[in-house]
């Protein structure tokens, strides 16, 4: 008995690590929760979602028998018709809400995650009322073979309800990230240089504005008009080479990734943040290519240490960026599509 139950909390623990890596995928979010953090995150949503899913079918049955019942249709108003009706729809409703702010390991806005949850809660409920009259149909049609046909109707509402789930989390992403999504494409295609500039410039804004100011990932997209998705592999690629360091916020629900200056914010300069960039990483491979290509590579040490030796003499702290004249090409533009490609074609 001991030994069925530990294992189904292992089974349980196991699926909503999963659920989160994907929920953190869509979010962009590298890294997931601690240990300690899942075993209470996850308690409470073992707790709370089994106990509204009970609810939204208990009611879900209970208004379908109060609505069609001929003994309560004198004593029941269309008000309260209504009210029975929409009230599994709202539980629904509630629940994916829930899963869309609690699971992500990321600070999800109450209000994207009602949208999404809106919109994956009507579909659920229309999905699933085409399985249970299908489910009905089926075995009306036939004792032996709607028997057969259960298993693969509940293997597609199954695999039906997840996608519905899933959709509803880019939903809630894509609602929370709506001003990147105009020019998210152009980003895959950017150059090794124009990416280069974009580490100088997110670098720049963390260590000039620090300590006065710390900024989040979702802050440093919206103050230098970057998509998303960019923003990200460039925090993510600078945290790796360890440029910036993150420090964690957890008040409230869901959690608040914070940047800060990971060298000193009075010595390190843009030659050093390239150096380190380079450095990053392994170049343990079977064979020593240096010398085997020796002429190669030392025209790339010699390129790369004349820039570096460039850029020894800026300090990443001294980079002024200059928001407001960002802020009001793009308020005056008609697209920031345009600017992001006229500036990637001038890179």
């Amino acid at each position: 008995m001991g030994i069925g139950v530990v294992m189904l909390l292992w089974v349980i623990y196991s699926l909503i690590g999963n659920i989160e890596a994907v929920f953190n995928q869509i979010w962009q979010q590298k890294e997931g929760r601690s240990t300690v953090r899942k075993v209470t995150d996850y308690l409470s949503i073992m707790i709370v979602i089994p106990i509204l899913i009970f609810l939204v079918c208990g009611l879900q049955i209970a208004s379908h028998t109060i609505v069609n019942s001929e003994y309560l249709e004198g004593f029941l108003s269309d008000t309260l018709r209504w009210v029975f009706k929409w009230i599994p729809i709202l539980l629904i409703i509630i629940v994916f809400t829930f899963i869309y702010i609690v699971i992500p390991n990321a600070k999800v806005k109450f209000t994207n995650a009602l949208i999404a949850g809106a919109v994956a809660g009507v579909g659920f409920i229309i999905f699933q009322n085409i399985y249970l009259n299908g489910q009905i149909w089926v075995s009306k049609y036939s004792a032996i073979y709607g028997s057969f046909a259960a298993l693969p109707l509940l293997l597609l509402w199954l695999q039906m309800s997840w996608v519905i789930c899933l959709y509803g989390a880019e939903l809630s992403f894509a609602a929370q990230n709506m001003r990147n999504f105009e020019f998210e494409k152009d980003t895959q295609n950017i150059s090794r240089r124009y990416y280069d500039f974009l580490c100088v410039v997110v670098s720049g804004l963390i260590y000039s504005e620090f300590p006065n100011r710390k900024f989040t990932a979702e802050e440093i997209s919206v103050i230098l008009h970057l998509p998303s998705k960019l923003s990200a592999n460039i925090i993510s690629h600078l945290r790796d080479v360890e440029v910036i360091n993150e420090t964690i916020d957890s008040n409230g629900i869901g959690q608040e990734h914070i940047w800060t200056p990971g060298k000193p914010v009075g010595e390190y300069t843009i030659g050093q943040l390239f150096e380190d960039a380079d450095l990053h990483g392994s170049s343990d491979f079977r064979f020593d290519y240096t010398k085997i290509f020796d002429r190669e590579w030392q025209a790339i040490v010699e390129m790369r240490t004349a820039g570096k030796e460039a850029g020894q003499h800026i300090l990443v702290r001294d980079l002024k960026l200059d928001y407001d004249k960002l802020e009001k090409l793009c308020n005056t533009s008609r697209s920031r599509k345009q600017i992001f490609k006229k500036f990637s074609m001038k890179a």
